[in-house]
């Protein structure tokens, strides 16, 4: 087989992941389907994007808040109770947080090292908004992970729902079914 750099595919590859994506989003839990959605999202030329008034810069900001809160560190404390810690310390508050996040501190853990709660809160209030959600981050207690993943839920689930619905007026229906018959396990033999 001679090797003919002009034949084109007879499919794009690149529109059969991004099915991939939207199709592995349906029955994913919330955070891992906005993920999918946004990786499919991701795929899009920025000239595509711009016609479709999608930002990538957004995409690139959900993305990355959803991947830190399903990647979250869970530790069992001596009590039994669950503690996570999120990383947002690299993140722009503005960009990342400012957008979704409806307390300025989540439920936290105080350290037991720590013997004056008020002196804690005092010092707490007295820093700027992205710093109080860092350090509310890094030992969140389970109302307040589940607190902040509702918000972020809240704000990011319309947009996925939007970038999907673009991506697939984009999608040929026969890629779709060809998909499809790959998800079931079908083959044309």
């Amino acid at each position: 087989m001679d090797f003919n750099p002009t034949r084109s595919s007879t499919f794009s590859a690149s529109e059969r992941i991004m099915c991939s994506f939207l199709i592995e989003s349906l029955n994913a839990t919330p955070l891992n389907s906005i993920i999918f959605i946004s990786r499919a999202t991701m795929m899009l030329s920025e000239e595509k994007s711009k016609e479709n008034n999608i930002d990538l810069d957004i995409v690139k900001a959900v993305f990355s808040v959803s991947e830190r809160l399903i990647y979250a560190s869970k530790q069992i404390q001596e009590s039994g109770l669950s503690k996570y810690k999120i990383d947002f310390s690299s993140l722009d508050y503005a960009v990342h947080i400012d957008t979704w996040a409806k307390m300025l501190c989540y439920d936290y853990y105080v350290p037991k090292s720590s013997l004056d709660l008020d002196k804690i809160d005092t010092e707490i209030e007295k820093l700027n908004q992205f710093d109080q959600i860092v350090y509310s981050t890094k030992n969140l207690t389970e109302t307040g992970y589940r607190h902040m993943c509702s918000d972020f839920l809240m704000y990011a689930i319309p947009i996925a729902q939007q970038w999907a619905y673009i991506l697939t007026t984009m999608i040929s229906p026969d890629t779709y079914t060809d998909m499809l018959k790959v998800y079931k396990g079908a083959r044309d033999d």
